[in-house]
């Protein structure tokens, strides 16, 4: 009965080593491919955003040739206008002011138009002043007061 048990033993312990040595083999196996999938995306990083610098060095580079054709064909104060306007048509530059607070022109105006710009822009913590008429409002640029149509009272027919 001993042999019998001794054998059973040694057969289990064989067994275990063996599932051992498998899932071992099995885990440096998925080591590998980890590790070969994470080189291979790195390598796609890399080369994409290689691409793309190229891509934007060139679009710059045509950008500035085309600057410099039109500078000579238009004139460097034509060439401003028209940059100044594309800017413009293009809304990175704001011509009309962002917030516009109609009224009698006091202090609570100004008031107004500060609250309503940190409003806008997320932030109660601005450093704008307090101003009477024609304040800031904390852009730089001074807010226009003017008075506006009420809506009209007719009713529309069907």
């Amino acid at each position: 009965m001993e042999t019998t048990a001794r054998a059973e033993a040694t057969r289990v312990e064989v067994m275990g080593r063996a599932e051992a040595a498998r899932i071992e083999s099995v885990g440096r196996a998925e080591a590998v491919k980890v590790e070969a999938i994470g080189a291979a995306e790195a390598s796609r990083t890399e080369a994409v955003g290689l691409a793309e610098a190229k891509a934007t060095e060139a679009l710059g580079l045509a950008k500035a040739e085309g600057f410099e054709a039109q500078k000579q064909a238009l004139g460097e104060v034509a060439t401003a206008l028209v940059a100044v306007a594309n800017a413009i048509a293009d809304g990175k530059i704001t011509v009309v002011p962002e917030v516009l607070v109609t009224g009698g022109g006091g202090s609570v105006d100004g008031l107004a138009a500060t609250l309503v710009r940190n409003l806008l822009h997320g932030s109660l913590v601005g450093s704008a002043g307090v101003g009477g008429a024609g304040a800031t409002a904390g852009t730089g640029r001074r807010c226009r007061h003017r008075r506006r149509r009420p809506p009209s009272t007719e009713r529309l027919t069907s």
